[in-house]
């Protein structure tokens, strides 16, 4: 009796606060964590009260929401009247979840999210209660999760082909999310974003730029992660031919022009050689015809 009189006084607490109806879930303050690709995370949930209560008629849904992915919540674990129904589990989170369920009569409801997936970034993890099925659920915790990974150093190089005065200079790396925001600098002098060029996917970027560099400057790429707030850059200083550029250039470039021009000669020597055989051919043909009247 003690123990149920105490779990009665948290629920009336709970609902007093939080508001009797799941759609006050929005009052709850949400609490943010950022989690890396790969490791386990503990979604926090505790409502403890110093002791055990009687969780035989109580229903408990954790439950993922990611609107930006899909309307409606996936189920990522239930508790039910002392018993987990693994059946009801989205197929998201088959086989990543689990409870300290020790620990579930003294309140602790945290989950534990295992081998974080891209597919979890910017999902709200949301803990709903139902006692003894005679009211509704009530949201008493939820969690944002922001899922990242770290960026490797980048790798720079400089090319020793020059057009009209100008150099390019690629930078590349990978392993990392969400997207990442690339910068470039030259003595100290931040780049304007429209004089760069970055193409990228989900674990890897690359980014490149033409500019008027001299032999002992230095260049600098820096790959900044916005989840975590964490910068990544290497220097490079130009001191000679690194790497070629055969047919590189910036867009209408004359070496943009000419590789084009030279491609477009080999495809027309090809046609033309391609119709000199053709002609071969049929006359050959004509000229067996002709024999073979003849007989």
């Amino acid at each position: 009796m003690d123990t149920e009189m105490a779990w009665l006084r948290v629920f009336i607490v709970l609902l007093s606060l939080l508001g009797c109806q799941r759609t006050r879930a929005a009052e709850i303050p949400v609490n943010s964590i950022t989690a890396t690709i790969g490791e386990s995370v503990i979604l926090p949930c505790s409502i403890g009260h110093g002791k055990p209560m009687d969780l035989s008629g109580t229903r408990i849904y954790w439950q993922g929401n990611n609107k930006a992915r899909e309307s409606e919540p996936k189920v990522a674990y239930v508790y039910n009247k002392g018993a987990v129904e693994m059946d009801r589990q989205n197929r998201l989170y088959q086989n990543r979840t689990s409870l300290f369920m020790d620990e579930l009569p003294i309140g602790n409801f945290s989950l534990k999210l295992i081998t974080v997936i891209a597919e979890d970034h910017h999902t709200e993890v949301d803990v709903l209660f139902q006692k003894n099925f005679e009211s509704g659920f009530v949201t008493i915790c939820r969690t944002a999760l922001n899922v990242t990974a770290r960026w490797q150093k980048p790798e720079v190089t400089i090319s020793c082909m020059e057009v009209a005065g100008l150099t390019k200079v690629l930078c590349r790396t990978q392993g990392g999310f969400p997207e990442a925001i690339v910068s470039w600098s030259i003595k100290n002098h931040t780049l304007r974003p429209d004089e760069i060029k970055t193409t990228q996917n989900s674990t890897s970027v690359q980014s490149s730029l033409w500019v008027n560099i001299s032999k002992g400057q230095m260049v600098t790429c820096m790959v900044l992660n916005p989840t975590l707030q964490e910068t990544v850059n290497t220097s490079v200083t130009a001191t000679g031919c690194e790497v070629p550029g055969e047919g590189d250039g910036p867009p209408g470039s004359p070496g943009g022009i000419g590789s084009v021009a030279v491609v477009a000669a080999v495809c027309g020597v090809i046609a033309v050689a391609a119709l000199l055989l053709i002609n071969k051919t049929k006359r050959s043909c004509s000229c067996r015809q002709s024999q073979t009247t003849g007989i």
